[in-house]
């Protein structure tokens, strides 16, 4: 049974992501990417053609799920809840909906937009093509010819910028500068290219 399964954890609250309409079996979240809270909190959509395939299956390793089933409509948590990390993300879930979604994608982009161009303008190569589509909330850059990931990355870091590697065959080839949730802020977002743009020109 074929399913359709979502990684939203740098997704859900900086742009859309409609379970039902785009018929999502599987949704996973975060807490710590765009809702701005400690990384302490995993959750999980799952719709009905997805819980029947946890049954067909019938894999021990799914026994720790099946009771979250019925848990909401029970008013019933199966196991020890993290109290600290449930009310933290309540709390950046209510600043969400104050600010209103639309507001908050809306956000999102014009940061996104403007680091693009902004890392363009720099002289810097966006990963992947240009005819993509991009993240909202996240910008991944080729790292520049002449220097390495590890010597770019210390020379942000002196600076006071940290970003993020990569990983597997991309690994010192690509940068990401995060711009999601509380990060995603003009000002922020301004005086973190403010010191790429510095690094690039010692090049």
């Amino acid at each position: 049974m074929p399913l359709l399964y979502v990684d939203a954890v740098a997704s859900i609250g900086g742009t859309p992501v409609q379970t039902d309409a785009w018929h999502i079996d599987l949704a996973l979240g975060g807490s710590q990417k765009c809702l701005s809270v400690p990384p302490s909190m995993a959750f999980l959509a799952v719709n009905e053609t997805a819980w029947e395939a946890v049954e067909a299956v019938d894999y021990v390793g799914y026994d720790a799920l099946k009771p979250f089933k019925t848990a909401q409509e029970e008013a019933y948590f199966p196991y020890t809840p993290y109290w600290h990390g449930v009310a933290a993300l309540n709390a950046g879930a209510e600043l969400l909906l104050q600010e209103g979604l639309p507001n908050a994608y809306s956000r999102h982009q014009q940061t996104a937009e403007y680091c693009r161009q902004r890392m363009i303008q720099i002289g810097l190569d966006i990963f992947p093509a240009s005819d993509a589509v991009p993240s909202p909330t996240v910008t991944a850059v080729k790292v520049p010819d002449g220097i390495t990931w590890q010597e770019l990355d210390s020379r942000f870091r002196a600076q006071g910028l940290v970003v993020g590697g990569s990983y597997g065959p991309m690994a010192g080839n690509v940068f990401r500068l995060g711009h999601m949730g509380s990060q995603a802020d003009m000002d922020l977002i301004k005086e973190a290219l403010d010191v790429v743009e510095n690094v690039v020109k010692t090049l």
